[in-house]
């Protein structure tokens, strides 16, 4: 939830493939969203990894930028500006904004419409980011499966504390990997590295192992890589729309971890019988 102009607003994180949807009929959706919950008080997001994906199927990306054009919305945070405001807020325990900006505000009639959605895309470095992620996923695929045959149930299933064990190892590993300079930092002062004042890392890492380690999945998608991505942001936001994999992961987190805590969520298919 964040505050706007000293109002409340929550927010509701659509994927890929909710927004997809969304866009191919949004009357539909949009009664669904109001009915659910007031969408007067409830902000649409997604991840600027989502807007990428949109933007190589033009029908759908014009769409976008036609409706957000009108209608209230913002862009969360990219997988490493998030985890850089985890490292800022680290020992300041500092609320973090996952927003990055919002592109409403420019008039329909205007030729412009959501030109910041345009010019995002037309920077390099942006661009480049994306193409890593996109052209890596075969790489990211490969080493989930690689470390699956490393952490074997010591039973014949995995207990929550295995689970939560596997957290710390993997989420510190990340850590390590991604900013080993504070890691030292921490480690230096005698201090032990708290993973969940880390929430992308804790969510991925769970996301990752209830995908792959809890049924020993062996085929994996290379659109997984940008599901785990997005799955980085569901712990700064209060709603959650996904297809039904996702989803299911969801709810077999919260029951044996209760996390998030405060969390709404539903699947595409749910949305659809509506």
């Amino acid at each position: 939830m964040i505050t706007l102009n000293r109002n409340k607003y929550k927010l509701c994180l659509l994927d890929t493939n909710g927004l997809s949807l969304l866009l191919k009929d949004p009357k539909k959706w949009f009664n669904f969203l109001h009915n659910e919950f007031n969408l007067g008080k409830t902000i649409l997001c997604y991840s600027v990894y989502t807007i990428g994906e949109l933007k190589v199927k033009e029908e759908l990306f014009e769409k976008f930028l036609e409706l957000f054009s009108s209608f209230p919305s913002v862009v969360l945070d990219g997988l490493d500006s998030l985890f850089k405001k985890e490292v800022s807020s680290y020992d300041s325990n500092s609320i973090i904004n996952p927003i990055l900006f919002a592109p409403h505000g420019i008039e329909v009639n205007d030729p412009n419409r959501l030109s910041l959605i345009r010019t995002l895309f037309q920077n390099k470095d942006i661009n480049e980011k994306f193409e890593y992620w996109k052209n890596g996923r075969t790489d990211v695929i490969e080493g989930i499966l690689e470390l699956i045959k490393n952490f074997p149930p010591k039973g014949e299933k995995y207990t929550v504390k295995e689970i939560n064990r596997f957290v710390e190892l993997a989420g510190f590993s990340q850590l390590a990997i991604r900013d080993a300079t504070f890691c030292k930092s921490i480690l230096d002062k005698k201090r032990v590295v708290n993973i969940k004042k880390f929430p992308s890392i804790n969510m991925i890492t769970l996301f990752v192992f209830y995908k792959y380690y809890k049924d020993r999945r062996i085929n994996p998608k290379e659109s997984d890589v940008f599901d785990l991505i997005i799955s980085s942001l569901i712990p700064y936001v209060d709603i959650f729309i996904s297809e039904g994999n996702s989803i299911e992961i969801l709810r077999q987190i919260k029951r044996n971890h209760n996390y998030p805590k405060d969390l709404d969520y539903y699947s595409i298919k749910e949305i659809a019988k509506k």
